[in-house]
């Protein structure tokens, strides 16, 4: 399973440092999340996976559990403070998932995205978040401003 590098945050810090952002890190988790029951199952452009199952494994934060993929759980610091904002995981069936404090619920990424683990995050100021993923290879981005998160591709609107 293919986990953030140190090379790779090195060379996301300096992308974003050239566009006035900054790479975050994000911290593994021990556990991990996965869909609840009746979950989108709807199907995306993003690469088939692998015919192997994925093990799964139990993850809860703030009260909210779940399972996913074992060791695709990303815990995010947004505002530096220390703690963890928000958390995301990739479900057994490759769902993209998210949580934080507030949301009452482990909740599906929009974009019907699909991915095979999590990649790492970046702001730009403090208006945009950008969440990446890894599918087939190819590093996916969700772009979140204006309030919401945005769909996947392969490069970020902000």
């Amino acid at each position: 399973m293919t986990r953030i590098s140190t090379r790779r945050i090195a060379i996301l810090a300096a992308g974003m440092a050239l566009f006035g952002g900054t790479a975050l890190t994000a911290s593994p988790a021990s556990a991990v999340p996965t869909a609840p029951s009746g979950a989108n199952t709807a199907t995306a452009t993003f690469p088939s996976a692998s015919t192997a199952a994925a093990a799964s494994c139990s993850v809860t934060r703030w009260g909210y559990k779940g399972t996913a993929k074992c060791n695709t759980t990303m815990d995010v610091d947004w505002d530096g403070n220390g703690s963890t904002d928000e958390t995301f995981v990739i479900a057994p069936d490759r769902t993209i998932w998210h949580t934080w404090k507030a949301a009452g619920a482990w909740k599906e990424m929009p974009g019907n995205g699909r991915a095979d683990d999590t990649y790492g995050v970046a702001t730009i100021g403090t208006k945009y978040r950008d969440v990446f993923v890894l599918a087939g290879g190819t590093v996916y981005c969700s772009a979140h401003f204006n309030g919401s998160w945005h769909g996947w591709a392969k490069t970020c609107p902000a």
